[in-house]
């Protein structure tokens, strides 16, 4: 189970993976979805494959239905299994995923969700991401919504709470929980704040590595923070925001403060962003200490709407590494698109290390070819 990206991502989100050298393989996705019952349901399926140039082949396949039982109540149910050259054998609930989520969807008033997933141990899905495996997880979220009067500098103010929890199936004890309480306001230029507060329970297992010389020991952790984020409207040329946070974190505690600006210019259908994330952890009782530098920076340009290019650029000090990944899309017509992919790694601490890595630690070129049917 990947628990050590799971506590990265809450203080390093979207850190890079780098990409390593392996055998030729082909993957192929096929999705179809259909309305039916009625104007606001769909049912469809899902086929993943991933075949390797060594015989090896992972296939994931999924059924799910979207129906809208009555009024603002919808029903989302999911079920889907994975078949796997290395998994063979394997009973029914091994190697799948159910799903069952009920919801009530307003854009005003009371609104709430609740939802519980089970996910045998052998689950893998070749082309995809499972942050977890042989769990049972619930979770729900219920919020109030009120539009206030032309008299208040706000356009809606909402409150809100939410609560997760991941069971190991194993042995049935409790893997993680959270608990996040939050109130949010949204100006009349359309700029939100918002203050969110969040209990965690994690219940560690086996020590993982924040850090090469800082790593969390096994144990049960109640840990507390609170966060206050601020985020500029979508209608300005410059569109600042920025998220602080504070709290404890297992057995130390953090803080963390992330700006962002994105800057729009039309046309010519110009978009620039950047973000940077600092954290401070500290393990006072154990004399450990980590700080996270996290930067990301955006660009995206569309010549018309047609033909568009996406790049994407961030620097993790954790792993030393920078990332680069740019998209180049081509609509063809409705519901055909030509992707042109380009993904790389470069080892930033080289020359720090022995023996010197090169330069780049992975490189990736990806043609890809989508084409809807409708019917």
């Amino acid at each position: 189970m990947a628990r050590s990206a799971t506590r990265l991502a809450r203080f390093a989100n979207d850190t890079a993976v780098p990409a390593v050298g392996g055998p030729s393989e082909n993957f192929g996705v096929m999705r179809v979805k259909q309305r039916a019952f009625n104007e606001n349901s769909t049912v469809g399926d899902m086929v993943t494959t991933r075949v390797g140039t060594d015989g090896g082949y992972n296939v994931a396949a999924g059924v799910d239905a979207l129906v809208r039982v009555v009024g603002h109540e919808y029903a989302n149910v999911a079920v889907a299994r994975t078949f796997d050259s290395g998994n063979t054998g394997l009973g029914v609930l091994d190697a799948a995923l159910l799903r069952l989520r009920w919801e009530r969807r307003t854009e005003g008033g009371l609104s709430y969700a609740a939802e519980v997933i089970r996910s045998g141990a052998a689950f893998n899905p070749g082309v995809g991401f499972a942050p977890r495996v042989d769990f049972t997880s619930l979770d729900g979220q219920v919020q109030y919504l009120w539009y206030l009067g032309p008299a208040s500098p706000f356009r809606t103010l909402s409150v809100s709470g939410s609560a997760q929890g991941f069971r190991r199936n194993a042995d049935g004890s409790t893997e993680s929980a959270t608990l996040a309480p939050a109130l949010e306001a949204e100006f009349r230029n359309g700029a939100q704040l918002s203050v969110t507060y969040r209990a965690n329970y994690e219940g560690v297992l086996d020590s993982f590595p924040l850090a090469p010389d800082v790593a969390v020991p096994p144990g049960a952790y109640w840990f507390h923070e609170g966060a206050v984020e601020y985020r500029a409207g979508r209608t300005t040329l410059f569109q600042p925001s920025v998220e602080a946070t504070a709290g404890q974190f297992y057995d130390g505690h953090r803080v963390a403060v992330t700006p962002r600006l994105v800057w729009n210019a039309r046309p010519p259908h110009l978009e620039l962003g950047a973000d940077y994330s600092f954290n401070a952890i500290r393990f006072p009782d154990r004399d450990r200490a980590l700080d996270v530098h996290l930067l990301r920076l955006r660009v995206h340009v569309a010549y018309d709407p047609r033909l568009s290019l996406s790049t994407f650029w961030q620097y993790n000090s954790v792993d030393d590494v920078a990332s680069l990944n740019a998209r180049l899309r081509f609509n063809v017509r409705d519901g055909i698109d030509l992707w042109v992919v380009y993904n790389e790694t470069i080892n930033t601490d080289r020359l720090s290390r022995t023996p010197v890595p090169p330069v780049s630690h992975g490189r990736a070129v990806m043609v890809k070819y989508t084409h809807t049917l409708v019917w």
